[in-house]
C-alpha cells in the first residue's frame, strides 16, 4: 500500500492537479482507501460498486438528498453495486451477460433478503460471417467489445434494454459492462432531468471517441482518476448531470 505521499504524488501526475480538492479531502480519501483494502474483502461482499472512492462518495451524496421510494436505478453490469443502489432506491435493474457472476449476485440479494432487484441475464449473441464484417467497439451502432472472449459477439440484447423502459425514468445509470460506447447511446434519454450518468473506466478514450455525450444535455461534474474501491489500482470514473 502507497504512503498518502504516494497517494498524492500518484494523483497529481494522472490528474494534473489535485482535482480541485483539498488536502482534508484527499486524506479522508487516502483513509477510506486503506481501510477497505485492510479488510480484504470483495466489493460484493462490502456492498460496493467497483468504481472510484471519490465518484462512489458524490452518488452517495446525491442519493442521501433524495427519498427512496423515487429512486430507480439502471446498471450495465452487476455486483456490490447492486447491493449498494438498493440501500437508497427503490428500483434497481441490472443487466448482466456473465452467468456464474449473475447467479452469485442473485443468491446474495436473496439471502440478504432484499427488495426491489429486477436482475436480467442477457447473453451476446454469436456473429455469423465475422470475417466479412469490420466492426469498431468505438461505434455505438456496432454494440461490439474488445473484449478477446467475446470477439465474435455483438451485444445489441444486452446494450439496448434499457429501451424498455420510458425516457426521463432513471436517476442513475451506471456503466461499467460491456459494449459501453452501445451502453451510453442507449441510456441518454432515459435518465431524468438532475439524474446521473456514471460511467466507469473513463480514461479508455474510445468509449466516448464518438461524441455521444452532447454537453447540450450532460454536464460533466467528477472526471478524476483516483483510487479504486478494493484495489491498488487507480482508475478514472466519470459523472454527468442531466440537464
Amino acid at each position: 500500500m502507497i504512503s498518502f505521499i504516494g497517494y498524492l504524488r500518484l494523483t497529481y501526475k494522472l490528474n494534473n492537479g489535485l482535482s480541485r480538492l483539498s488536502l482534508l479531502k484527499h486524506r479522508k480519501l487516502y483513509k477510506e482507501w486503506t481501510l477497505q483494502k485492510a479488510l480484504n474483502k470483495s466489493p460484493l461482499e462490502l456492498e460496493l460498486p467497483w468504481i472510484t472512492i471519490f465518484a462512489k462518495n458524490c452518488i452517495e451524496n446525491f442519493l442521501r438528498e433524495k427519498l427512496k421510494s423515487d429512486v430507480n436505478v439502471f446498471e450495465f453490469g452487476s455486483g456490490g453495486s447492486s447491493l449498494f443502489f438498493l440501500k437508497y432506491s427503490n428500483k434497481v435493474v441490472s443487466v448482466e451477460h456473465d452467468k456464474k457472476w449473475f447467479d452469485l449476485v442473485m443468491n446474495t440479494i436473496n439471502q440478504k433478503n432484499l427488495s426491489g432487484w429486477e436482475g436480467h441475464f442477457i447473453e451476446p449473441e454469436q456473429l455469423k460471417n465475422i470475417s466479412h464484417v469490420r466492426l469498431d467497439a468505438s461505434d455505438p451502432d456496432h454494440f461490439y467489445t474488445t473484449d478477446k472472449d467475446f470477439l465474435n459477439f455483438t451485444f445489441k440484447n444486452y446494450a439496448s434494454y434499457i429501451d424498455n423502459f420510458p425516457d426521463n425514468y432513471f436517476d442513475i445509470i451506471l456503466i461499467d459492462g460491456r459494449s459501453r460506447p452501445s451502453c451510453i447511446f442507449h441510456s441518454i434519454n432515459k435518465i431524468k432531468k438532475g439524474g446521473l450518468l456514471i460511467l466507469d473506466n473513463a480514461e479508455r478514450e474510445y468509449y466516448l471517441s464518438s461524441k455521444i455525450m452532447d454537453k447540450n444535455k450532460f454536464n460533466l461534474i467528477v472526471s478524476a482518476n483516483s483510487a479504486l474501491i478494493c484495489s491498488s489500482l487507480f482508475t478514472q470514473t466519470n459523472i454527468y448531470r442531466r440537464k
